[in-house]
């Protein structure tokens, strides 16, 4: 049934339910016997809510159900209605799932009758209101019960009859605006808020069709044309429709929900702006015409620039619904056309106007050649436009300067930013076309903008600035003089910067756009060295300017973009600028160590042990950009500190998985940076004094397992480290080779193989790349089994299906050098809950020991390497819960089974089997997850398959104990699992004449009731395996 209502939904499927008298007493009961807490019932609970909802609309007063009042005490019972009531609200407030919903529609109904609202309705109301605003909303429990009640709430006003909820409205939306759930993290609150506000709000005023909407025409044609002929038609006017003069009163409350609702299409996530613009559409709709146009009017603020994309969204959204219900009047359309106007059809159309003009007319210069450019599809892709269709068309000399002049003065101030960016890109194009015009006149144009009072025309200008700036610097690099070295608006761009800084437009609203942009004229400027020459001073107030925004990219929104722009800017800086002294007075605030370049690393280093994330991200960058004569006189003194700052040293920095990953790129770039030498001067760069220290931090990173509520967030160390790898030992490679030891070269290899095979599919990619990059690199010496990895990997095309590239990973077992780091990968993968995966690197698995089942050398080395991950990871659930997993399905599909009997599975001095029994045995004990322990039980019923009494009873000594657990459904797993194991292997009963006693007990008895009531049954159990009763 659930199945059905889950396909059909609830609406569909209550009509269908029956609902006689007799229904109320059995079902009520049953439901009040449920237990709440049982997370296998959920479904039945939810469709005897459903179920009930529908039988407590019969039409009997309810008092007619009670048992009548007796003198017996114990014939009295709680009224028919009451009950209704008690179990509505247990499961409103402490179910989560399903049954909460079905719970509110319950409650919904029932208040709502006419017999029941009279004692239960204000006290209902009350309860809500209690619970929403005593309940905290940042914990799970008040999370539910606040949930709870705005939806039942939200249903009341729903099913409920206006003249009976009208009283109540004011009350319920003065404490909803107390309780200022608007404001909370939780975005189905949120949602629920609005829902029950525009509920209110449609309570409030009356039900009607307003006269005024638009009336479109009928959808059929013929229905249209019968209309016109016949001329006696009669128009049947709505019951509720208002005429066009009558009046009515709006009461207070109305403007307070309109405004919630409008404030919702603001919310930043769409299921609330949805709401809101169906709350909007709803309550407009019973307005008169003049306020009716003024919330139209309050809709069409949203299109600001000020605003956010998500108001541009709700906006657009509540358009939708205004336009759907006929409330959006012709008279409104020329306000609301040009805000959804979409500029890939204005492209498209402009496209198709020029196609037709030069094949009807052929008076358009060079139109065959620019169709062929320009055509329909083409111009669909915005980029495509801006960065190769103009410059294609601005060759012509008929378009050049139209084209320039509609991107200096139209796109320059156009809304979106990245619009603005893309204007920028594609002057630097049009620029080659005509250089002189762009020099003399556009320059001169932009240049004082960048420094006036509209924010979007100075950002704009800036961007197109530093562009042409640089365009016009290649334009003179390849013989042009003049054009930008003895531009007299030169000097003005210098000084940009720090005007802005001076006049504090780098702070509040805008100040981040200004960053971004500012960093950018920066780092172009500074690409023009070649023919222009940079004041020092000008060149020190850039650097103080980055150096502020990578020390406060915390309070910046976008701190990512801004950051990769003034890491952009300061790289730009130090590749023309190779003295020192700019860092010392960018960094140090002592006056007298304005000059000590190693003081004002150091402050960069600083940096790196900061509280702060993105001040992290920021320095990691900015110590990467560093010059090579800086880097040269303290290169272990930053790879140091990057080393720290590549770890997690304290819990608080579990989550720095940022930081840590630029701080890995940031060892890649300062080691390409220096370089590898053959002297010892562990200062000047790679050698063989310090190529073990720097490697040893990479295989550091490539163990960054850590987790937090994101995820695996450890993936993006572990991508970058990968990435790390391959760049250094390919630059060590092209210059100093012997540095490449036999044994950093093991490392390396079996690392990528790990990270190849593991679960992450991104970093797998990354990692089979990266290897076949260093198998075919023939400078890269001292590979270990490399003619057979290549053998295995023989391509050079790293883009591998899953299934195929744990095939080809599964022959590498055969390799000792690697086996150990290949199975730890596999068991990880094999283990992991995403079936694709799971069964990819399982197939490949299972097939690879299917091959090796007459090789005992090779199988008892595969086992030998998951005892070794067993003992190197004991307590690691990243590692054991999959590797248990594994195990087990090795067990369950007889890859194992010729370990069964014989003296060749004989590892070291105990059996495969009882070395893993006992690793099993310590992981599980005393652990508080009932997953793993779940997990360990299926374990200990595979390794009874293996004959070996002695292990035998030690398994079944335990299995005793989960019996008697303290997780239920643990309890129940050890119950079937043994129940299944008996049914195989009976003879591991120590009197099997017992046999049926022991099939009964485990599989009739409900093994989730009280521990203290199963022992005595367990106790028994005992006997009959023949093991002692654990105390």
């Amino acid at each position: 049934m659930y199945l059905l209502t889950k396909v059909r939904g609830h609406k569909v499927m209550v009509r269908h339910f029956p609902h006689e008298v007799s229904h109320l007493e059995p079902i009520l009961t049953m439901l009040c016997e449920q237990k709440i807490n049982d997370q296998e019932s959920w479904e039945t609970r939810y469709m005897l809510l459903l179920w009930l909802s529908m039988i407590c609309l019969i039409p009997f007063d309810m008092v007619r159900f009670d048992v009548p009042d007796t003198s017996d005490a114990s014939m009295s019972q709680t009224s028919i209605m009451q009950r209704i009531m008690d179990i509505g609200k247990l499961y409103l407030i402490t179910s989560s799932d399903n049954c909460q919903e079905a719970a509110a529609l319950l409650l919904s109904k029932f208040v709502t009758r006419p017999d029941v609202q009279k004692q239960h309705l204000l006290p209902f109301f009350d309860w809500c209101l209690v619970k929403i605003t005593k309940s905290s909303s940042e914990i799970m429990s008040g999370i539910t019960q606040i949930k709870g009640c705005l939806f039942a709430l939200a249903l009341v006003f729903k099913q409920g009859k206006r003249d009976d909820l009208l009283q109540f409205c004011s009350k319920v939306l003065e404490e909803l605006q107390a309780s200022n759930i608007l404001e909370v993290k939780n975005t189905v609150l949120r949602k629920l808020m609005i829902k029950l506000t525009q509920r209110l709000g449609m309570t409030l005023v009356k039900p009607r069709v307003a006269a005024w909407r638009y009336k479109r025409g009928n959808r059929s044609l013929d229905d249209t044309l019968r209309k016109s002929t016949d001329s006696k038609a009669v128009a049947v006017k709505p019951e509720h429709e208002e005429s066009e003069d009558e009046e009515y009163d709006i009461p207070e409350e109305v403007e307070t929900v309109i405004e919630i609702v409008l404030n919702g299409l603001k919310d930043k996530d769409t299921v609330v702006r949805w709401s809101s613009a169906k709350g909007v559409g709803r309550i407009t709709g019973r307005l008169p015409k003049e306020l009716a146009d003024q919330v139209v009017e309050s809709v069409l603020e949203n299109f600001t620039i000020a605003n956010s994309d998500g108001a541009w969204h709700g906006g657009c959204l509540a358009l939708a619904e205004l336009g759907r219900r006929g409330l959006l009047l012709p008279v409104r359309l020329k306000d609301v056309v040009p805000i959804l106007l979409n500029v890939v059809n204005c492209r498209r159309a402009a496209s198709a106007a020029f196609q037709e003009n030069v094949g009807r007319q052929g008076r358009f210069p060079h139109g065959i050649k620019i169709l062929t450019m320009a055509d329909y599809f083409a111009v669909s892709n915005r980029s495509n436009s801006y960065l190769e269709i103009g410059p294609y068309i601005g060759k012509y000399k008929e378009y050049t300067k139209a084209l320039m002049e509609h991107l200096t003065l139209q796109k320059r101030e156009h809304w979106d930013p990245n619009i603005r960016w893309l204007a920028a890109q594609s002057m630097h194009k049009l620029t080659k076309s005509k250089p002189d015009y762009v020099a003399s006149t556009v320059l001169s144009q932009l240049v004082p903008l960048c420094t006036g009072m509209d924010l979007i025309t100075r950002h704009g200008s800036i961007l197109i600035v530093a562009e042409v700036v640089h365009s016009l610097h290649e334009i003179e690099e390849s013989g042009s003089t003049g054009l930008i070295s003895r531009n007299s608006s030169l000097k003005k761009c210098f000084r940009i910067v720090q005007a802005l800084s001076d006049a504090k437009l780098f702070r509040g609203f805008g100040g981040e756009l200004m960053r971004a942009a500012a960093c950018h004229l920066i780092a172009r400027l500074s690409q023009c060295t070649a023919t222009i020459t940079i004041p020092c001073a000008t060149t020190d107030g850039w650097l103080e300017l980055i150096h502020e925004t990578l020390s406060n990219l915390h309070s910046y929104t976008n701190g990512e973009e801004i950051c990769t722009t003034a890491i952009s800017a300061l790289s730009s800086i130090n590749q023309v600028q190779l003295t020192p002294a700019p860092f010392a007075n960018l960094a140090t605030t002592d006056s007298a160590q304005k000059n000590s370049t190693e003081d004002a690393v150091q402050q960069y280093l600083n940096h790196l042990t900061s509280t702060n994330e993105r001040q992290r991200c920021g320095y990691a960058q900015a110590i990467a950009s560093l010059p090579e004569p800086v880097l040269q006189t303290c290169f272990m003194k930053v790879c140091h500190s990057l080393f720290r700052a590549m770890q997690v040293n304290d819990k608080s920095e579990t989550s720095f998985a940022e930081s840590r990953r630029d701080a890995v790129i940031a060892v890649s770039r300062v080691c390409k940076t220096v370089g590898a030498n053959s002297e010892n001067n562990m200062n000047a760069g790679i050698c063989s004094d310090n190529i073990r220290l720097i490697y040893d931090a990479i295989f550091l990173a490539l163990n960054d397992y850590t987790r937090d509520r994101r995820g695996d967030v450890g993936s993006i160390v572990r991508l970058a480290a990968v990435k790390s790898l391959q760049s250094i030992t390919e630059l060590i490679a092209t210059k100093q080779s012997q540095l490449l030891s036999p044994e950093i070269m093991l490392k390396v290899m079996c690392c990528v193989l790990q990270q190849a095979c593991e679960k992450i599919h991104k970093v797998r990619d990354v990692a089979a790349a990266t290897l076949l990059s260093l198998l075919y690199n023939q400078s890269i010496p001292n590979i270990p089994d490399q003619d057979q990895l290549c053998k295995i990997f023989d391509t050079r095309n790293p883009t591998f299906t899953m299934m195929n590239l744990f095939f080809r990973l599964s022959k590498v077992l055969n390799l000792p050098t690697y086996s150990y780091h290949i199975t730890l990968g596999f068991v990880i993968s094999v283990g992991d809950l995403t079936q694709s995966l799971s069964e990819a690197s399982g197939n490949a698995l299972f097939t690879y020991i299917g091959t090796i089942r007459d090789e005992h050398e090779k199988l008892l080395q595969f086992c030998s390497n998951l005892v070794k991950v067993f003992n190197n990871y004991v307590k690691q659930d990243r590692v054991i819960v999959p590797l248990l997993k594994s195990l087990n399905q090795l067990l369950v599909q007889d890859g194992l089974d010729i370990l069964y009997k014989g003296d060749h599975c004989k590892l070291a001095d105990d059996s495969f089997q009882r070395e893993i029994f006992s690793l099993v045995k310590t992981e599980i004990s005393k652990s508080r997850d009932p997953q793993k322990l779940m997990i360990g039980i299926q374990v200990y019923c595979g390794l009874l398959q293996f004959d070996d009494p002695v292990l035998h009873k030690s398994i079944l000594s335990q299995m005793m104990i989960m019996l008697c657990q303290r997780f239920p459904i643990v309890r129940r797993t050890a119950a079937t699992q043994l129940y299944e194991v008996v049914l195989t292997f009976d003879e591991i009963l120590a009197l099997p004449e017992h046999l049926d006693v022991v099939m009964e007990s485990l599989s009739e008895v409900e093994w989730d009731q009280p521990v203290e009531e199963l022992r005595p049954l367990r106790n028994k159990l005992c006997q009959y395996f023949g093991v002692a009763v654990p105390q």
